[in-house]
């Protein structure tokens, strides 16, 4: 060790992040909350998140979003979400835009038989440790530069229905995947295939 100094150091980093691991100490910039406090907050009929639209996802005409740089507001403290992910809305939120949202908050658990389906992990990946169901939705500010996010946003769906229409639902599904990288419209028996 003494001729690969930088081996050393990572070999002492990765001891360090296991016994943090172990211990359930959440390392810097890693989300934490007691299952105690998530039933609390998941008991609770109206929160207040406010965020950042990063990304929209349009299924069978209901809209989908991602909120960045998210914060829960309850009973006077604001408490750090990274990443919402907001369920069905009928309207259209463009990206870029800052949020304020009323409504149900729920986290995402476990895979309740073993071998299911695992959406704390699955969604973990992305930083995203829940979902929110809104009743009351106020858009503050569009904060996109010069708007560009929205408008790439709008030229992917727009490439979508060109495919969709083009190709049909099942091989335009496929093709968006392949060329936007836009997964939700893959059917799901071309998931399991």
């Amino acid at each position: 060790m003494r001729h690969r100094p930088l081996c050393f150091v990572f070999l002492i980093l990765i001891v360090i992040i296991s016994v943090f691991h172990i211990l359930k100490i959440p390392l810097p910039g890693e989300f934490h909350m007691s299952d105690a406090q998530k039933e609390q907050l998941e008991s609770c009929i109206e929160l207040r998140i406010t965020g950042k639209v990063s990304y929209r996802e349009k299924n069978e005409g209901v809209y989908s979003y991602y909120l960045t740089d998210t914060n829960l507001i309850h009973n006077g403290q604001k408490i750090f979400l990274h990443n919402v992910r907001v369920n069905s809305l009928g309207m259209k939120i463009k990206t870029g835009s800052s949020v304020t949202m009323k409504g149900k908050i729920y986290f995402y658990e476990g895979a309740s038989n073993p071998g299911g389906f695992n959406a704390a992990l699955y969604y973990s990946g992305e930083n995203c440790y829940c979902s929110f169901d809104p009743k009351e939705i106020k858009v503050s500010k569009s904060t996109g530069i010069f708007g560009i996010s929205e408008a790439l946003t709008t030229l992917r769906e727009r490439l979508y229905d060109i495919y969709t229409e083009a190709m049909g639902e099942k091989n335009g599904g496929i093709m968006s995947a392949m060329l936007l990288g836009d997964k939700s419209a893959i059917d799901t028996e071309t998931k399991i295939n």
